[in-house]
Formats: C-alpha cells, sequence, structure tokens
C-alpha cells in the first residue's frame, strides 16, 4: 500500500470511528445540562459559556459493564460559524 494510500485509510478510519455528537448551543452567559443513558452508561454534562466561542464543564460517565466512573473536564472550541438562507453550520 502506497504511504499516500495509507494516511488516507488512517484519516477516514479516525473520522468514522470519532464520536461527533450534536448538542444545544449555549449563550454567552448562558448554562447547558445534558443527560444520556443506555444499556451500557449513563452521563451527565454540566457546561458554562463565558464567550460563544468556547464553554467548559465537567462530565461525570458511569459505565455499568466495567462498574467504574469517570469525572472529566470537557471543553468545548467552536472554530467557525457560517450562515446561509437555510443553514447554519458549525465547526
Amino acid at each position: 500500500m502506497t504511504r499516500l494510500a495509507l494516511i488516507a485509510a488512517a484519516t477516514l478510519t479516525l473520522l468514522a470511528t470519532s464520536s461527533g455528537y450534536a448538542r444545544p448551543v449555549s449563550y454567552t452567559g448562558g448554562w447547558t445540562f445534558i443527560e444520556k443513558s443506555d444499556r451500557q452508561s449513563s452521563s451527565i454534562l454540566l457546561h458554562y459559556t463565558p464567550a460563544y466561542q468556547w464553554s467548559i464543564g465537567t462530565r461525570l460517565e458511569q459505565d455499568r459493564d466495567g462498574d467504574f466512573a469517570i469525572l472529566s473536564i470537557h471543553p468545548t472550541w467552536l472554530a467557525k460559524r457560517w450562515f446561509g438562507d437555510n443553514h447554519q453550520g458549525n465547526l
């Protein structure tokens, strides 16, 4: 396999396996609380938005299969926002 093909395959694999979840947009000074639960785990995310480009929060996830919990810092940065006649994009 050529180097370029290997790099392309690795990039596609990373993009396909990374988790991307849409979540509500919080405005400057706003708070967001999100809860998610399924058979394997439950999680909560609480974050504050000091400026429209970024937010910081904490996330707690409990894994039922492994019987453990993870508490982590959860930063979010909005790299780019664009608008169209009938759409908005965020990256």
